[in-house]
């Protein structure tokens, strides 16, 4: 009986430790993706600095959970994520509006692409 109670209480503690992951996951991803979203616009407007500055601000988003979602992801989508925002800052960079707002709607695609593989669905319990 001991056995049972210990194992319900495991998968209660993984259950709550998805749950968290989840939310986690989904604050990161949203609040990058205001961020590409506010480089957009500055440098639809013409304020290259502040695009500039936005993108960057998305870079060092991401790069400062690399301890948690070194843990959590796979590199695989690790690695998309980060080259994604690296080309978005280069076309900030260059100042090129067109190829910026096709880097920032990759780099949101990916963005979006990690949340939703991280929540729960029907198919991913069973």
């Amino acid at each position: 009986m001991v056995k049972e109670v210990l194992a319900a209480l495991l998968l209660i503690v993984l259950l709550i430790a998805a749950i968290f992951n989840i939310g986690i996951v989904n604050n990161l991803t949203d609040e990058i993706t205001k961020t590409v979203e506010q480089a957009v616009a500055a440098a639809e407007s013409g304020n290259w600095n502040g695009a500039i500055e936005s993108a960057e601000k998305a870079v060092s988003l991401w790069k400062s959970k690399d301890s948690y979602t070194h843990i959590v992801l796979r590199h695989s989508q690790i690695d998309t994520v980060s080259g994604a925002l690296y080309d978005f800052l280069l076309e900030a960079y260059d100042q090129n509006a067109e190829r910026l707002s096709a880097a920032a709607e990759a780099a949101m695609y990916h963005l979006d692409s990690v949340a939703q593989m991280e929540r729960v669905r029907f198919g991913s319990v069973f």
